[in-house]
């Protein structure tokens, strides 16, 4: 029998995040304001309509390429984790087999551990109930990931996670 579950995580705008949504949103407004009230005032009135609908266009885009979410699925022990961009574009992340990570256990803000890069694919919620494990990748080296596990997800990983290595409950 095929042991099978996933969860998407929705990653909070942080203020940085919000700085660009809203500075890009006021930056192109005052853009076209400022294009269509020199329509009359230039001779190249021809160009500020298609230039005033590409720049609501970019601008557009750009903003709802920052919506972002993760999906955790584990299949058979194996743990993939793809970043949804604007309920659009999935990309893939990471693909690991729960039976070769190094390390795993809850993610605390002191935890760090040395020669490793680290992926963050939690929700940003500083009261979320985090989680972290390592593994070893041909390209990258020693990774280390941080992600946001429900219920379910964290019984499927403790059936395949060495036993060494799991220590929640």
């Amino acid at each position: 029998m095929e042991i099978f579950a996933e969860q998407l995580v929705f990653k909070k705008s942080d203020w940085k995040d919000n700085l660009f949504k809203y500075g890009s949103i006021v930056m192109a407004v005052l853009i076209v304001v400022s294009m269509f009230l020199s329509l009359f005032n230039t001779d190249l009135s021809i160009l500020i309509l298609p230039i005033a609908v590409a720049v609501v266009y970019f601008t557009y885009w750009f903003v709802t390429s920052m919506y972002t979410e993760f999906e955790y699925a584990i299949t058979e022990g194996e743990l993939d984790i793809d970043r949804i961009t604007a309920k659009k574009k999935r990309t893939r992340i990471i693909t690991a087999d729960c039976r070769d990570m190094v390390d795993f256990g809850e993610y605390k803000s002191d935890v760090n551990i040395r020669g490793t890069k680290r992926i963050d694919v939690s929700s940003g919620d500083k009261s979320a109930d985090l989680f972290f494990f390592v593994y070893d990748t041909k390209k990258s080296g020693r990774v280390m990931v941080v992600f946001e596990p429900d219920d379910r997800i964290k019984s499927v990983l403790k059936k395949y996670v060495p036993r060494s290595l799991y220590t929640w409950k």
